[in-house]
C-alpha cells in the first residue's frame, strides 16, 4: 500500500516514475498497486485470524491456515489473467516478477534502477527470508503435522520442532545463507 502511496505522491508532484522505474506508463498505475496490496493484505490477515482462532480451538485445522495464506498469495501473484482488465494487472505482476528475477540474477543480467530499488527493499527485510526458510522447512519436512497440538499454557506445540532448529547443521547453514542473501543481492 505504501508503494502505491509513493507512486501517487510522485505522480502528483509531476515526477515521471515510469521513466525512473523503467515500467510501461500505460500499464503501471497507482490504483492497481493499491488494489493488489490491499487484496493481499486482506487475504493474509484473514488467514492469520483463522489461525489464531484455530489455536484457541474455535476453528479446526491450525496447520492449514498459514499454508493457505502462502498458497493463496502465490496463486494471486501467479494468476495469468487480469483481475481488473482496465488496469492490466496481469502485465504489472509479470513486470514485477521480471524485476525480482533480475535481482535474483544480479551480476548475470544488466542492472536497472527498478532492480536496484527492489534490491534495496529486500535489504530492508532479511527477516522475511528467515521466515520463508522456517515456514518452508516446517511444511516440507512434515514437522507441521508431527509437532502435535498447541499447548496454550506453554505457548508452544506439545512436541517441539526437531529438524527446523539451529541444532541441525543443514538448517544452520541455510539460516546463515538466507540471513546474508538480501545483502549479497544488493551488493551485486
Amino acid at each position: 500500500i505504501l508503494f502505491g502511496v509513493l507512486l501517487f505522491a510522485w505522480k502528483r508532484c509531476g515526477i515521471d516514475y515510469t521513466a525512473i522505474l523503467g515500467v510501461d506508463g500505460g500499464r503501471t498505475n497507482v490504483h492497481a498497486v493499491v488494489r493488489a496490496s490491499t487484496s493481499l493484505m486482506g487475504l493474509n490477515f484473514s488467514a492469520f485470524v483463522l489461525y489464531w482462532l484455530a489455536l484457541l480451538g474455535i476453528v479446526p485445522h491450525a496447520h492449514a491456515w498459514p499454508a493457505s495464506a502462502l498458497l493463496l498469495t502465490l496463486a494471486y501473484l501467479l494468476w495469468p489473467f487480469d483481475h481488473m482488465a482496465e488496469w492490466s494487472d496481469a502485465a504489472q505482476r509479470a513486470d514485477c516478477a521480471r524485476c525480482v528475477g533480475r535481482v535474483l540474477l544480479a551480476g548475470l543480467v544488466p542492472t536497472t534502477f527498478a532492480s536496484s530499488f527492489v534490491a534495496d527493499i529486500l535489504t530492508s527485510m532479511p527477516k522475511l527470508f528467515i521466515d520463508l526458510l522456517q515456514t518452508s522447512c516446517i511444511y516440507l519436512s512434515g514437522e507441521a503435522l508431527r509437532s502435535g497440538d498447541w499447548d496454550p499454557q506453554r505457548r508452544a506445540f506439545e512436541r517441539g520442532l526437531s529438524v527446523c532448529t539451529g541444532d541441525t547443521p543443514a538448517y544452520r547453514h541455510a539460516f546463515a545463507l538466507f540471513s546474508v542473501l538480501p545483502f549479497v543481492l544488493r551488493a551485486l
